[in-house]
């Protein structure tokens, strides 16, 4: 049946200073041994922040799982009450979702297998490979992100400071080219992408 988990810490931030985390929720049930064990259940964070955006709530379903000493993590998590200032907040919007698939590998790196996130006007995708020589790669990344939640980002920051400012350069990003990494270098690779940049 497995051992049931019940966990709940007050601040996150004592813990995990960035980002900024308020309470913590973990629940579920953890099965197997030492060396190969799995956790499945849900997690709960309340008022995470990060590059001036708030979310008072990210909640979903989680798997951990552990062999030797690498660990998976599979997520689909759902913020609510999010709450932010220019371009970062007009993007994200109030209520974003992620699916993110990652291994934690033993030497410590981080190789991200997929994300799928959403946001109010943005969405992202991406896939993650380890080569046959223990290299990580990028193998696609896909950005979209609309015209009206770039405008709502200007008009965010102009009130924010009172004034008009310049439209943010970066206006439209539609889809970008595979683009491949070997270790922490990301390279573009050759193709066609769309944007337009005045």
């Amino acid at each position: 049946a497995g051992l049931a988990l019940d966990v709940t810490v007050a601040n996150l931030a004592r813990i995990v200073p960035d980002p900024v985390m308020g309470a913590g929720h973990v629940r579920g049930v953890v099965k197997g041994g030492l060396v190969d064990w799995k956790f499945a259940g849900g997690v709960t964070v309340d008022r995470l922040s990060a590059a001036d955006m708030t979310l008072a709530r990210v909640a979903g379903p989680v798997e951990v799982a552990g062999r030797g000493r690498e660990i998976q993590v599979k997520a689909s998590l759902a913020g609510s009450g999010g709450a932010g200032k220019g371009v970062v907040g007009g993007l994200i919007g109030a209520s974003p979702k992620a699916d993110v698939s990652l291994t934690r590998l033993a030497d410590g790196r981080i190789l991200v297998k997929s994300l799928d996130a959403t946001g109010r006007a943005v969405t992202v995708k991406a896939t993650g490979t380890r080569g046959v020589f223990g290299d990580m790669r990028l193998a696609d990344f896909d950005l979209e992100a609309s015209e009206a939640g770039l405008a709502r980002g200007d008009r965010m920051v102009n009130e924010l400071l009172g004034r008009k400012v310049e439209p943010t350069p970066f206006r439209v990003v539609d889809r970008y080219a595979p683009l491949r990494a070997a270790g922490h270098d990301m390279q573009r690779s050759a193709g066609p992408f769309a944007a337009q940049i005045p």
